[in-house]
């Protein structure tokens, strides 16, 4: 992103949602009002396994960005400045939309958690490796 009026990449709260676990790598960024940058509260924040690496950028927030919130990402707070969050766009809340009528590709009960899958051990017998030309 290039000569955005806020930020280049930010990464942010919205609404009730904290970012969890993003990695912001290889971006090249310049000219924005800030080009990295990582607001949530505020202060000691945390950095919910949040990481920059490898950007090219000019400015960021908080300052040194790659430095105080490196790849791979360490637990822990770090001093954020306080920015007001983005909000939403205007229109309905996710929340707030009804469920869709039913669906015939997709059967079942549309209000139910799809289930988890179950980790099944790969038996090494079945797989063949081709020969080498």
């Amino acid at each position: 992103m290039i000569g955005h009026a806020r930020v280049g990449i930010g990464v942010t709260i919205l609404d009730d949602f904290d970012p969890v676990g993003n990695r912001v790598e290889g971006n090249v960024v310049s000219g924005n009002a800030v080009d990295l940058g990582y607001w949530v509260l505020g202060g000691a924040t945390d950095v919910f396994g949040n990481c920059f690496t490898d950007n090219t950028f000019d400015t960021s927030s908080p300052a040194e960005i790659e430095t105080v919130m490196p790849c791979p990402a360490v637990a822990g707070t770090i001093d954020a400045p306080l920015v007001p969050p983005l909000n939403s766009p205007d229109g309905p809340k996710y929340g707030d939309i009804p469920a869709p009528p039913a669906q015939p590709t997709m059967p079942g009960d549309v209000t139910a958690f799809a289930p988890r899958p179950t980790f099944v051990e790969p038996s090494l017998d079945l797989i063949t490796v081709p020969d080498a030309p």
